[in-house]
């Protein structure tokens, strides 16, 4: 695949925050799909991503997302976005958050993602 079609499967497949639909993982991620978060968790497994995004879709109604800055070199992209969203007790939160992904095969294998966990915290009283 070339670096511009890295880049549209990477942004592509974060499609599922704004349409609430995990099932576009199906299409852009691979089977055997490893996720890293910042947070010390991370999925091993499509199907088990999938599970975590749809838990976190739960929560928040309204959901925005802006990419502000999307690089491709390798078998890598770079992702960097600010999402927004209603949270419960109908509380807007904004978050900014980057991701890489590895692309093996026209699929995302590998994703390392960064959050603004703690400004999310403070945003909803944590």
């Amino acid at each position: 695949m070339t670096l511009e079609q890295n880049k549209a499967l990477a942004t592509r497949m974060l499609d599922w925050w704004v349409g609430g639909d995990v099932s576009v993982i199906d299409e852009t991620n691979a089977p055997d799909f490893v996720s890293h978060s910042s947070d010390g968790g991370g999925t091993n497994g499509r199907d088990a991503y999938k599970d975590r995004l749809s838990g976190f879709i739960g929560l928040f109604s309204d959901r925005t997302i802006e990419i502000e800055d999307v690089i491709a070199e390798g078998d890598k992209v770079v992702v960097r976005y600010s999402w927004g969203a209603v949270a419960p007790g109908n509380r807007q939160v904004n978050s900014k958050s980057m991701a890489i992904y590895r692309i093996v095969g026209g699929k995302i294998a590998e994703e390392w993602e960064e959050h603004d966990t703690r400004g999310l915290g403070e945003q909803l009283g944590m």
